[in-house]
């Protein structure tokens, strides 16, 4: 499966995209908010996205961000089923700090939206927010 944007193509991922991935694990400024994987973190978060792909129904979606007219991984993005009950799905990614302000993730982040909503919702939408903190920012949020 690949989605298609004017600037972007979000397609599975592959094993020749392990170079990308490790690289931008590797930059301290991609994993502020998540733990390096490392290179056998990465080959199992490849691993675990191949296999993402066979499961009936599907309920997680793990592609490359790629920028066209390239076909090398600049970033990724995920979309998660976290309840069947109440058809709760949670989007995230990761776009490499070379290619940040671009507007990518947000591109692509709508690209999986409108996905979401036509394919794995049959056109029904339902908006809500959750917002998480950090522990260590929540001090400040309440003065």
């Amino acid at each position: 499966m690949y989605l298609e944007t004017p600037r972007l193509v979000l397609r599975e991922f592959r094993a020749d995209d392990f170079d990308a991935l490790l690289e931008m694990d590797s930059r301290p400024e991609s994993v502020h908010y998540e733990p390096q994987k490392g290179a056998d973190g990465v080959r199992a978060y490849l691993e675990s996205a191949a296999m993402a792909a066979f499961f009936e129904p599907r309920t997680h979606y793990r592609f490359a961000i790629t920028i066209r007219p390239e076909d090398t991984a600049r970033g990724l993005i995920g979309l998660a089923m976290n309840s069947d009950m109440t058809r709760d799905w949670e989007i995230g990614w990761m776009v490499h700090p070379d290619e940040w302000g671009k507007g990518y993730a947000s591109e692509a982040a709508r690209r999986e939206a409108h996905m979401l909503q036509t394919r794995l919702l049959r056109g029904e939408w339902r908006d809500e927010l959750l917002y998480a903190i950090l522990d260590s920012e929540w001090p400040a949020a309440r003065a």
